[in-house]
């Protein structure tokens, strides 16, 4: 069998709905489906299970218990032309999760006294001007405060001023200009809404935030995060998103009845592995000794915003840099997502003591039938339970022995 028939294979065994159908879509002594790393059965179960009835094509998953790394796991493929499996170092983006990396990176700042949460973007941003012959156009725009950024409550839109054949950025010095000329965009444009009044999701002003980092740090923006953030933490293969793969990234697929087929790859978020991101997470809440963070910056990080922005029907709110934040007494639970073509990504701290993390390098048609167009969704709601019914847990610690 050929690449193109294992390919075409792979997607359909994938997409027949059940694991023992993927399997054996695969090419002779290959299994591209079983785990890779050390795994724990019952969680490994409900990987393998979403992958067959969608068609991933891959999907690594890492998990902490109390600040030991147990579960460091891949499965299925990093690429479909050359048959690599996905391995537990493998690095997949992680989408929006950056935002969480870019929140911590900006209350370290805080801490360092070089900007604080109440300081205008403006005067953070001064020497930056609108537009040739344009003005601030809204006034509102004086209002928007580094803590409106992270809250997403800046009243910026969703995304950011691009046209239709626009090319992304090459390398961190071409993005950083690109950010700086939405940002003088911005500044000619009115706001959705008053900085402050409500909670609306906005990548634009996550990538404000990066302009932030830069100007109170005097560094671009990814040398920052690695040295002041990733490295203290003990991660060191973090790196952001280039516009072409690098060495050791998986690949991208859009899954669909046709078959599997590669998506684009559009940079610029971080590419890490899911055991980098538990790292982080056990950095942030001191499960393996220090904070990160001192405790009452971490508490600012998962405080309710300032009124009128109050928590969502299910008692959850959004924290600085987390879509969803939940207290219990004293610890709490919370979480981040992100996603694009070809990609999803998930990031929790469970009130249990438990840190997960979880990527795909497959993504369903955005016109799919909503109830297969999440797998994510599905991984997330069936592990919630394994978890809380798991109550053996390895006495091991892999944080230095990824596979």
């Amino acid at each position: 069998m050929n690449r193109r028939d294992a390919s075409k294979a792979l997607a359909l065994g994938a997409v027949a709905g059940s694991v023992e159908g993927f399997a054996r879509a695969q090419p002779p002594r290959e299994k591209a489906a079983r785990p890779h790393g050390r795994g724990i059965p019952a969680f490994n179960r409900i990987v393998l299970e979403v992958m067959a009835k969608h068609g991933l094509v891959g999907v690594t998953m890492a998990m902490a218990k109390e600040g030991r790394l147990v579960l460091p796991e891949g499965y299925g493929l990093a690429n479909l032309e050359t048959r690599a499996p996905v391995l537990p170092r493998t690095l997949f983006s992680v989408a929006s999760v950056s935002k969480a990396i870019s929140a911590v990176a900006t209350l370290k700042l805080v801490e360092q006294g070089k900007v604080s949460l109440g300081s205008r973007l403006i005067d953070v941003l001064d020497d930056i001007r609108p537009k040739a012959g344009e003005r601030i156009v809204d006034p509102r725009f004086r209002e928007i405060t580094v803590e409106r950024l992270l809250h997403h409550s800046s009243g910026l839109p969703h995304d950011r001023f691009r046209k239709p054949g626009d090319v992304p950025a090459a390398g961190d010095q071409g993005e950083h200009q690109s950010i700086v000329n939405d940002y003088r965009i911005a500044m000619g444009r009115r706001l959705e809404f008053d900085p402050g009044s409500e909670h609306r999701y906005s990548n634009l002003g996550f990538l404000f935030v990066r302009l932030v980092i830069e100007r109170a740090s005097g560094r671009l923006y990814e040398e920052y995060v690695r040295d002041q953030v990733l490295k203290p933490m003990g991660i060191s293969r973090m790196v952001l998103e280039r516009s072409e793969p690098i060495k050791g990234e998986t690949g991208r697929y859009l899954a669909g009845p046709s078959g599997v087929r590669a998506a684009a790859h559009v940079p610029h978020n971080w590419l890490a592995t899911p055991a980098d991101l538990t790292r982080f997470l056990t950095s942030l809440t001191g499960a393996r000794g220090q904070r990160f963070l001192t405790p009452r910056t971490f508490h600012e990080m998962v405080a309710l915003p300032p009124p009128p922005i109050r928590p969502n029907r299910d008692g959850a709110h959004v924290g600085l840099g987390w879509d969803a934040v939940r207290r219990f007494g004293e610890r709490y639970q919370f979480s981040k997502n992100g996603g694009k073509t070809g990609v999803s990504a998930w990031l929790e701290h469970l009130p249990s003591g438990v840190d997960w993390a979880f990527m795909l390098n497959t993504t369903l048609p955005k016109d799919a039938d909503e109830k297969t167009s999440e797998p994510a969704r599905e991984i997330i709601g069936r592990m919630h339970e394994a978890i809380e019914k798991h109550k053996e847990w390895p006495e091991v610690d892999l944080f230095d022995r990824i596979p």
